[in-house]
């Protein structure tokens, strides 16, 4: 499957021994299970506005109770995409289109980071990174505050590199707190596989 944005942040060379953090298949939508999913809206965890949503499944055919859809369930909307984990997000199944298939990237790729850091892994941040010759700068907003403008004003300027304009991974390391960027962009489309210690933290 190709996954355009993820780049340079597939992994280099084997990675040995190390268990996977997660395992996901990928299969087609037509080979779904339990096809009438209408009555998951009534067990909803989550929905990201109309994105996106989360839902427990108290029958799974498959035995997988925890169920995310693209888009959200909301007024009679049928899934275009949707997965099947188990309830610590270590393994799944996803059913999608040749299409579609950009839906794994976010937001089923984006979802199983954030749980897996939030096994004390660190967190995922919606922010602007910069690493200012080997220092940090977060800049903390919501969307429409400016993180993509202050990445392009920051970018212009002589030894910067702009990690992430939108979604910035902060992990504590042996260096202290430290900035990795994702391949989730903002609209400047900022998205390198580097890192940075963090030394200052702005919210605007």
């Amino acid at each position: 499957m190709s996954m355009c944005g993820l780049g340079s942040f597939y992994a280099d060379g084997d990675c040995g021994t190390k268990d996977a953090d997660c395992s996901m298949e990928i299969m087609n939508y037509k080979s779904r299970p339990d096809k009438n999913r209408a009555h998951l809206y009534k067990n909803r965890l989550f929905e990201a506005d109309m994105t996106w949503g989360i839902y427990r499944e108290k029958r799974s055919v498959t035995n997988r109770e925890t169920i995310m859809t693209v888009p959200a369930l909301k007024k009679g909307r049928h899934a275009r995409v949707f997965a099947e984990f188990d309830d610590n997000f270590r393994n799944g199944t996803v059913y999608t289109r040749k299409s579609e298939e950009h839906y794994f990237f976010y937001p089923f790729l984006e979802v199983l980071t954030i749980h897996l850091l939030a096994e004390g892994k660190g967190v995922l941040l919606h922010a602007c990174c910069i690493d200012d010759n080997g220092e940090g700068y977060l800049f903390l907003g919501q969307s429409g505050a400016g993180k993509s403008t202050m990445a392009n004003l920051w970018n212009e300027e002589s030894g910067i590199t702009v990690p992430s304009d939108d979604r910035v991974l902060v992990s504590m390391t042996e260096q202290g707190l430290t900035a990795y960027g994702t391949p989730w962009h903002g609209t400047e489309k900022y998205a390198i596989n580097a890192r940075v210690p963090v030394t200052k933290i702005f919210f605007i």
